[in-house]
């Protein structure tokens, strides 16, 4: 194919009629591979890239392009403890609350680390605030994918819900 075709996201270059999606080796090994990250630039699927972060494309020619606008430097850390607490929380609910944006419903996956529960924490307290007067419903995070005491406890967070969740043998029981 000689032409190009962009999209911010594969299901938008699916929906050209020379788009189809093929997967090889090397996109099961990106997938199952490195477990949630993947290798800059890589799209999964065959033939299809994606720009890196920081990064610029260009296409001329016939030619594609990709040229850095932005690196990441390393620079002394001079804030005292407590600053570095408030920047960092500030930091973290800030990326959280930008990652909702969605026109459809939004869910969390608890992997069981300290991480993904931080995130669904910030996630679920944001959602509950968003509706009017704090009231819970539509607002509210759903969560799938669950195992274990740690995430049955998550479920009573304040503001999150579990509506198709069935237990297995093993998560029998753990409910706190």
């Amino acid at each position: 194919m000689s032409t190009l075709v962009f999209g911010s996201e594969p299901k938008a270059l699916f929906a050209h009629p020379q788009i189809h999606p093929q997967a090889d080796l090397d996109s099961f090994r990106e997938i199952f591979g490195l477990g949630p990250a993947r290798t800059p630039g890589c799209g999964v699927f065959r033939g299809l890239q994606e720009g890196k972060p920081g990064c610029i494309l260009e296409y001329s020619g016939g030619h594609m392009g990709e040229y850095a606008y932005w690196k990441l430097e390393a620079k002394p850390h001079t804030d005292s403890y407590a600053q570095t607490v408030e920047t960092v929380s500030w930091l973290l609910r800030d990326a959280v609350k930008r990652q909702l944006v969605s026109d459809v419903p939004v869910c969390s996956f608890l992997s069981g680390g300290i991480d993904s529960s931080v995130v669904t924490a910030i996630a679920s307290r944001h959602m509950v605030a968003e509706q009017p007067g704090g009231q819970q419903g539509k607002g509210r995070l759903e969560l799938h994918s669950l195992t274990g005491a740690i995430q049955w406890r998550m479920l009573n967070y304040k503001g999150t819900v579990l509506p198709s969740h069935r237990k297995t043998s093993q998560e029998k029981g753990v409910i706190p």
